[in-house]
C-alpha cells in the first residue's frame, strides 16, 4: 500500500491517532452518538468525507450540485459537534462508515 501512496499505519497507532484528533473537538461517546442521528444523505456525505474525497468528488459520486455538498458537509460537521473537517471524518472511520486509503465510502 505505501508503495502505491497510501499511508500505513498499524493498528494500534491509527487509533491512537484517531482519539487524538477527534478528542479535539469535544466528548468523543456524544459525537459518535451523533453520527447515528444523522440523515441518511448526511451519512452518505460523511462517509465520503471519511474515505478523504473532496467536495467535488462527492458531488460527482451522489450527483450533486458542489454548493450543496458544501452546505451538507458543515451541517455534519456542525450536528457532529466537530471542530473541523477532519473530525468529521475521522468518525466516519471509528462509526466503520469508511476504510482510510481506499478512497471508497
Amino acid at each position: 500500500m505505501a508503495a502505491d501512496g497510501h499511508v500505513v499505519l498499524s493498528p494500534d497507532a491509527s487509533r491512537r491517532w484517531v482519539a487524538a484528533a477527534t478528542r479535539l473537538s469535544g466528548p468523543r461517546d456524544e459525537r459518535l452518538a451523533a453520527v447515528d442521528r444523522l440523515s441518511a444523505r448526511e451519512t452518505e456525505v460523511l462517509a465520503a468525507v471519511g474515505a478523504a474525497l473532496t467536495n467535488a468528488e462527492i458531488a460527482e459520486r451522489l450527483e450533486l450540485p458542489e454548493s450543496v455538498v458544501r452546505e451538507h458537509v458543515a451541517r455534519v460537521v456542525r450536528k457532529l459537534g466537530c471542530a473541523h473537517r477532519t473530525a468529521a471524518g475521522l468518525l466516519a472511520y471509528e462509526r466503520g462508515l469508511c476504510r482510510p486509503g481506499h478512497g471508497e465510502a
